[in-house]
């Protein structure tokens, strides 16, 4: 499944916290999250302890795979662009954070495959929740698609 245009398909185009959450989520998936490297990088994203983050990020996974019909598919640690389902996952909590209730509701009904229930609707405010105290390190605009990253390379 290809990535959607509408929303960011790499990872230098998300904001600080959403790269924090996707790193999480990817790590959670498979079977990382107790890397010290992964550790020292959600540390540098969050600007603190992430072992709240990993938490709640390991719930809403659990959440998503007890309750979901479909399959999820979630790229490994390392690939730089984003799948259709990162991508929709990102913006599902985008709106939680929003409190977009009806938006939150649509996206879900994709990823799940069914009617969402108040699990994982809670297990989504939770997590989408928790990059509030990432805020004030996104930037203001995202990265111009012909940007060039710290190392001169393209983004």
């Amino acid at each position: 499944m290809t990535p959607d245009p509408a929303l960011p398909c790499r990872l230098s185009a998300l904001a600080p916290a959403d790269h924090a959450l996707l790193l999480a989520l990817r790590a959670v998936v498979t079977g990382h999250d107790a890397s010290p490297v992964l550790a020292a990088r959600l540390r540098h994203l969050c600007g603190g302890d992430a072992g709240p983050l990993l938490r709640q990020v390991r719930t809403l996974v659990g959440q998503i795979a007890l309750r979901g019909r479909r399959e999820v598919r979630i790229a490994p640690l390392g690939v730089i662009s984003l799948t259709r389902d990162e991508q929709q996952l990102l913006a599902t909590l985008a709106a939680a954070r929003l409190e977009r209730p009806d938006l939150l509701t649509a996206r879900l009904r994709y990823l799940l495959g069914r009617e969402p229930d108040a699990m994982i609707m809670a297990s989504l405010r939770e997590v989408g929740g928790a990059p509030d105290a990432l805020a004030p390190h996104a930037p203001a605009t995202p990265r111009p698609a012909g940007a060039r990253s710290r190392g001169g390379a393209p983004a």
